[in-house]
């Protein structure tokens, strides 16, 4: 049963590429080039929405993996950091008696963001070489993992983060754009 406005795609078929591949389409989002597959949307993963209102905007995917071309961004123009935080910050209100007055004002406080905390290092995925040329380090990929104390989806989010090496002169300047996979932690 196929719906209305769908594509057809095999029965059976999974988007399960691999980082080589995933580096490839990286590639074509970047130069301007077709993009060769349409199941990676793109997303501002690094914005005001938290993963799980990321992940529900794209139930047309109905898998526990979804993969999106996103943006980086610096915390400073000139820096080589980027902005982790995510999600709009959370607000609660406490009675506050600022003036000594009997009457209380409600002032909001403003709680921490959601981050995407790294797990590791930057590391090589390589491009084997298998067009008779010599292996070469192709991009790079980054593990996370979303962090917000107090929340029920603090650790539940995992996060792989896949660059391009600036090695090459066509990928220079490209390093603020990535492919990401994100995924939803199964319990266990």
């Amino acid at each position: 049963m196929e719906m209305e406005g769908s594509a057809a795609v095999p029965v059976g078929y999974r988007f399960e590429p691999t980082e080589k591949e995933l580096l490839q389409y990286l590639f074509h989002y970047t130069m301007g080039l077709p993009l060769p597959c349409k199941e990676i949307k793109t997303e501002d993963l690094y914005g005001e929405k938290e993963p799980w209102e990321i992940f529900g905007d794209h139930p047309e995917e109905g898998t526990a993996v979804k993969y999106f071309y996103s943006t980086l961004k610096r915390k400073r123009a000139a820096g080589a950091r980027f902005e982790r935080e995510v999600g709009k910050p959370a607000e609660t209100t406490g009675d506050g008696d600022d003036d000594g007055s009997t009457t209380r004002k409600k002032k909001r406080m403003k709680s921490s963001r959601g981050q995407w905390h790294g797990q590791d290092s930057a590391q090589p995925v390589m491009d084997d070489g298998n067009g008779g040329g010599a292996a070469a380090v192709m991009g790079f990929k980054r593990s996370f993992v979303y962090k917000r104390e107090k929340s029920d989806q603090n650790g539940r989010w995992l996060l792989k983060e896949y660059f391009l090496n600036e090695v090459f002169p066509e990928f220079a300047g490209k390093k603020d754009f990535v492919l990401c996979r994100l995924k939803k932690k199964t319990k266990k």
